[in-house]
């Protein structure tokens, strides 16, 4: 939550999957209570949301918002028009995904921006309120439903291991992720991996908290444990990201895959081609 006052008591995470079919039931609870308002201040009111955080999180849940909402929901109440619903992303930084090509942020922007997402770049949140977000330069966003999406620190256990930590609380490793002591000697026995690991990458950056590296580390692991146990010694800890693949729905993604750039529908296909590989089991595929 990064220190913001109000942050935790007011705003609705997005990190699980039951945090999302939390939000669906949610909006869809809204619309039902929005078909039964007396004016149309009160459906505004009620059809309001801001997204806090720019990253591939927060663009997402976007764009499947503003899908959901337009697509599926409005034509099933006649009492609505899009004029009542407003969602809106709120970013600190310059552009959307900052970890993402800067054609690919700009591409998502106009996305975003065509489908009535309105999106407020380098600005912060100072506060959250029930109902409002304060923003860093003074101005107030009303909105019923606030989402957080920003920032990925490790549960409070693994911040009070007395192990050496990087800034944000995960625990440091060296290039094998046993993890360091605070005098940074590697621990024989334990290993960190996924989100709770500062790893450093060949060039000086951290690794990326990101799904494909936790299961490159998961494997890793698997494999120094064998290794061990036969009597030979482990070896580093070598991952190259794939790329990204970031959703937008409405048949359109954009994606960096082994440096090769694409958008728009053709970078769709291969996000549902990416998908329907990693599903288990033949009868799910089909």
């Amino acid at each position: 939550w990064f220190g913001v006052p109000g942050a935790e008591p007011h705003a609705r995470p997005f990190k699980t999957l039951v945090d999302a079919m939390t939000l669906r039931a949610r909006v869809v609870e809204l619309f039902e209570m929005a078909e039964q308002a007396r004016s149309d201040a009160q459906r505004r009111r009620l059809l309001s949301f801001v997204l806090v955080g720019g990253g591939v999180t927060g663009v997402e849940v976007a764009a499947e918002l503003i899908e959901m909402s337009r697509d599926t929901l409005l034509p099933r109440y006649p009492s609505l028009s899009p004029s009542h619903l407003s969602v809106t992303v709120v970013e600190g930084g310059d552009r959307l995904v900052p970890s993402a090509r800067p054609e690919h942020s700009a591409y998502v922007y106009r996305f975003l921006a065509r489908r009535g997402v309105r999106v407020e770049l380098g600005v912060a949140v100072s506060a959250v309120e029930p109902h409002a977000v304060r923003l860093s330069d003074g101005r107030t966003l009303e909105a019923f439903t606030i989402l957080w999406s920003a920032g990925v620190t490790p549960p409070a256990l693994v911040r009070d291991l007395p192990l050496q930590h990087h800034g944000d609380g995960r625990i440091c490793v060296d290039d094998r992720l046993r993890a360091l002591r605070p005098d940074g000697t590697p621990l024989e026995d334990v290993y960190v991996i996924g989100d709770c690991a500062a790893a450093l990458r060949a060039d000086g950056r951290m690794q990326p908290q990101l799904s494909q590296t936790a299961i490159a580390m998961g494997a890793h692991v698997g494999r120094s444990l064998v290794r061990r146990a036969e009597g030979r010694p482990s070896e580093p800890f070598m991952f190259r990201d794939a790329g990204y693949i970031i959703s937008l729905g409405k048949h359109s993604s954009v994606l960096d895959l082994f440096g090769i750039p694409l958008s728009g529908k053709l970078a769709w296909l291969a996000w549902a081609g990416a998908y329907l590989v990693k599903m288990v089991g033949i009868r799910k595929q089909l």
